[in-house]
């Protein structure tokens, strides 16, 4: 898939984290509520996903150093694509599609479309699964020239491309931290 550049942008369907959260991991869980907005993400890792908010994104820094967490930004889960499409165009930290992740093998489930400020590079991005993600991350697909992966979790490791159908029996529903870079 091609990188989707974002530009001149307002948010206005969710909450912003008010201060940048070093080493925060990426999708921290919050209870999000009906209305659409969304926590703030926080080091107590008390985000969550609902089946009827099926379209999430989620917005990273670069890592600040090799095997650092790359911080997250902003997250945000929809009921439609339509309102994710309206989310994503209005953050402007979400200038490049970075990767998705779901929660099914082959793509399938709720997913997570993670965005950053450029396309990777020799550092790349250091992303760490929340509480949520990490029983359920089963298949991810990188854009924007993250062409490597390596994934992390408490049964083992596995080093993949670009993206993974499935992660495999030893990483499914079991993945801690994914670095992606060129």
């Amino acid at each position: 898939m091609t990188p989707q550049p974002r530009s001149n942008h307002s948010m206005t369907t969710y909450i912003r984290t008010g201060a940048r959260l070093a080493a925060v991991t990426l999708l921290t869980a919050g209870v999000l509520g009906s209305t659409g907005a969304q926590a703030s993400a926080s080091p107590a890792d008390t985000r969550t996903y609902s089946l009827d908010k099926r379209h999430c994104m989620t917005v990273v820094a670069p890592a600040a150093a090799e095997a650092t967490a790359s911080e997250v930004l902003s997250h945000g889960c929809y009921r439609t694509k339509k309102e994710l499409d309206r989310a994503v165009s209005a953050d402007r930290a979400a200038e490049v599609r970075l990767s998705v992740w779901a929660e099914h093998a082959n793509m399938a489930g709720i997913y997570d479309v993670i965005y950053g400020p450029a396309p990777c590079d020799g550092t790349g991005y250091w992303l760490t699964a929340s509480s949520w993600w990490k029983v359920r991350l089963s298949s991810f697909s990188n854009e924007s020239g993250c062409n490597n992966s390596f994934l992390t979790g408490d049964r083992g490791n596995g080093t993949f491309g670009s993206h993974a159908n499935w992660v495999g029996s030893t990483l499914d529903n079991a993945v801690n931290r994914m670095r992606i870079w060129r």
